[in-house]
């Protein structure tokens, strides 16, 4: 075959779509991916990947001549369709890593985060690490990151708490109303030191005996009947009819001498 004839044959096996995907970009549009979280593990999650005929996918046969998980070579190449997916599993916060190898190898890092299935934030980049095993080189890798892990919990107790007290019925409502405050403030302080001992020896007792009630049986009445009036009847007036003049007309000058003291007679008439 002439080199003519074979030119036109490899442009007529990448017209009817056996051209290998070489690159991120040329992965990507035949790449899908799901992810979930592994039960009864310590946040795990799995990934996987798988090709599959989607909107701009240019190969046929979708496979893929050179994979690798976690640094494993699968010289089986990677097969087209859900059945032939490849899966990892990683703790949470960390990332899987796919390397894809198809014909010649990648070349060129897209620079940009993938949206693969409803997974985003993948990059797809060259490796010149020889990630993948037995030497190979220009996988394209694709980093598949995972949830973050949750924050610890805080340990809860130093010790655990007490039992409740038990009791039996609930007490009553101890009363319709609640009292009110019995007083504003506290009442000062009495004194700031206590007081000494009132006295070295008690006092005695205030008398040996009580005394007797102060008299024994009440007073007689002082007398059977009330005393009489002074007088039965007040006495009669001195006279009856006061006296007439005692002489009708005075005497003339009686003596020429003064009586003699002594006793004197009646009054004349």
């Amino acid at each position: 075959m002439s080199t003519a004839s074979f030119l036109l044959f490899l442009s007529t096996l990448m017209s009817i779509g056996y051209s290998n995907m070489r690159e991120c970009t040329l992965q990507h549009k035949c790449l899908q991916a799901e992810m979930r979280a592994v039960p009864n593990t310590n946040n795990f999650y799995e990934v996987c990947i798988w090709m599959d005929h989607i909107d701009g996918c240019t190969k046929d046969d979708l496979f893929i001549s050179h994979t690798c998980v976690k640094s494993v070579k699968n010289d089986a190449g990677l097969h087209g369709g859900y059945e032939n997916k490849i899966c990892e599993q990683v703790h949470c916060g960390e990332k899987t890593v796919f390397g894809l190898k198809d014909g010649p190898g990648c070349t060129k890092n897209p620079g940009y985060a993938f949206q693969v299935s409803n997974i985003t934030g993948i990059y797809c980049i060259v490796d010149t690490t020889k990630v993948c095993a037995s030497g190979d080189q220009l996988s394209c890798m694709w980093q598949i990151p995972v949830p973050d892990c949750p924050d610890p919990t805080k340990a809860p107790t130093l010790d655990p708490t007490p039992a409740p007290i038990t009791v039996g019925d609930p007490t009553k409502a101890p009363t319709l109303r609640p009292t009110s405050d019995p007083s504003g403030s506290p009442t000062p302080v009495p004194t700031s030191d206590p007081t000494s001992s009132p006295s070295k020896q008690p006092t005695r007792t205030p008398t040996d005996v009580p005394t007797d009630s102060p008299t024994g049986p009440p007073t007689k009445v002082p007398s059977s009947n009330p005393t009489d009036s002074p007088t039965e009847s007040p006495t009669p007036a001195p006279t009856g009819v006061p006296t007439k003049d005692p002489t009708k007309t005075p005497t003339s000058n009686p003596s020429r001498a003064p009586t003699i003291l002594g006793d004197t007679a009646s009054p004349t008439p």
